[in-house]
C-alpha cells in the first residue's frame, strides 16, 4: 500500500520456500524478517544478508523456527527514526526519536530468543512473589520478575537506545514528519500511531513499518515524545480520549 501511494520504503518479496527464486531488482545487502511478527522477533545479527546462500540459509531457519513465510527487503544502512502522530483531521507530528544502535549492522535484536528459556529453567526451580513483582532497571536496557526470595531474574530487552528531542536540520526533521504524516493517511490510521523509517546515504526517509497501536506505559516512546513537546503524561492520556471521542461524534 506504501508503493502505491508512493511513499518510500524498501523494496520487498514474500518468500513461501527458502528456495524461492530471489526478484532480480532486489539489491543486497538484504533484511531477512518474520511476516507475521513484531517487536523484532526473529532478529539477529544474521538477519542481514550480503549473498544468496546466506539468504536461503537464514529464509530456511525462520521458517523452520517460526512457520511462517519471511519478509526480504533491501537494507537501508544509515540512521533509524520514529516519528509519533497524534490526532485525524488534523493529524500532527510529535518530536521524532532516533534510535541509536550498538553492534554490527545497526540491528534492533529480539534479544530474548535464547535469554527467556535459560529464564523459564531457572523459573520453574523458583516461585514467583505473589503478586507478581516486576520492574525495569535504571538503564532500561533489563526487566526483572522478583521471586519469593526477592530475587530478581532479569531479561534483556533491548539492545538500542534513543534519543528525544533529537537536534535534525530542518530538511531532514520537516522531511520525516512530511512522510510519516502520508504514510498515516495513507493507510487510514486513526487517533494516535507511531512511524518507524530508516534514511540512508540519499537522504530519502524509507518507511519500515507503522505502529497504529502505539505503546502507551509512561516510559515508551510515544509518551517521552508527548512529554517533549509539553504534553505531560495525564494530559496525552486526556488528549488521546478526547480525540477518540471527537472522531465518533461523542465530544461534548
Amino acid at each position: 500500500m506504501l508503493t502505491y501511494h508512493g511513499i518510500p520504503t524498501p523494496a520487498f518479496q514474500v518468500l513461501q520456500q527458502p528456495d524461492a527464486p530471489l526478484d532480480t531488482s532486489l539489491r543486497f545487502p538484504l533484511i531477512v524478517k518474520l511476516l507475521h511478527e513484531g517487536s523484532s522477533m526473529g532478529l539477529s545479527y544474521g538477519s542481514v544478508v550480503d549473498t544468496p546462500a546466506a539468504l536461503a540459509a537464514r529464509a530456511a531457519y525462520l521458517m523452520q523456527t517460526y512457520a511462517q513465510p519471511v519478509l526480504v527487503e533491501e537494507f537501508v544502512d544509515g540512521r533509524e527514526f520514529t516519528v509519533p502522530i497524534l490526532g485525524n483531521t488534523p493529524a500532527r507530528t510529535l518530536p521524532a526519536i532516533e534510535v541509536l544502535f550498538h553492534g554490527p549492522r545497526n540491528i534492533t535484536l529480539f534479544q530474548p530468543d535464547d535469554e527467556v528459556v535459560l529464564m523459564l529453567a531457572r523459573l520453574r526451580q523458583q516461585r514467583l512473589a505473589t503478586p507478581l513483582a516486576f520492574q525495569m532497571s535504571t538503564d532500561q536496557e533489563c526487566a526483572g520478575l522478583q521471586t519469593e526470595s526477592g530475587e530478581i531474574v532479569e531479561i534483556p530487552v533491548a539492545l538500542n537506545r534513543s534519543v528525544c528531542p533529537v537536534a535534525l536540520p530542518t530538511a531532514l526533521a520537516e522531511a520525516l514528519g512530511r512522510t510519516a504524516l502520508r504514510a498515516f493517511h495513507a493507510l487510514e490510521c486513526r487517533d494516535w500511531c507511531r512511524v518507524d523509517m530508516r534514511v540512508g546515504p540519499d537522504g530519502i526517509p524509507q518507511v519500515l513499518e507503522l505502529n497504529p497501536i502505539a505503546g502507551l506505559d509512561p516510559t515508551y516512546w510515544f509518551p517521552r515524545s508527548a512529554r517533549a513537546a509539553g504534553l505531560e503524561y495525564p494530559a496525552l492520556i486526556q488528549t488521546l480520549l478526547e480525540i477518540a471521542c471527537q472522531r465518533c461524534g461523542l465530544a461534548g
